[in-house]
């Protein structure tokens, strides 16, 4: 089945965005998200979370944002570092980024960072890792508004 359907935002609710940009090394991503948050400073406060092992931030770090930034190095500081976004009324969150998040949830789900998630037996650590890192993306959409 085809059906169609309208992209203009006059006839369309838009009342939470969350962007994914993916781009290969030193390919402007940081530094696109830092102009995001620059946009969405003027209405509010945003935040920039640094995921261990990404630290493209010093991009970021032209655009004049202040103290606005941190990084987390466990799954449950992730979680932590959100909800206090949300108490905060935080209108745009920049997140760099999902890969070293991912690399969060595995570490989370398996105790370990030094393998990978097994299928077999009674286990499936695959789909353990898979929630866990849904978790976190549903967390950060309900942080604010704007995501990035």
């Amino acid at each position: 089945m085809r059906q169609k359907f309208s992209l203009d935002l006059t006839t369309a609710s838009l009342e939470k965005a969350m962007t994914l940009i993916h781009g290969g090394y030193a390919a402007g991503k940081t530094h696109l998200m830092a102009d995001f948050l620059r946009h969405y400073s003027q209405q509010g406060k945003v935040r920039f979370l640094n995921v261990i092992g990404e630290d493209g931030y010093m991009s970021a770090q032209t655009f004049g944002l202040g103290n606005i930034a941190e990084t987390v190095d466990t799954y449950n500081d992730m979680l932590a570092a959100l909800a206090e976004y949300k108490k905060e009324g935080v209108v745009a969150l920049g997140v760099d980024s999902m890969k070293p998040a991912s690399r969060l949830a595995m570490t989370h789900v398996l105790g370990t960072d030094s393998r990978m998630p097994s299928v077999g037996g009674n286990s499936n650590e695959w789909g353990a890792v898979h929630f866990a890192m849904e978790n976190l993306t549903n967390k950060m959409r309900a942080v604010c508004p704007w995501v990035m």
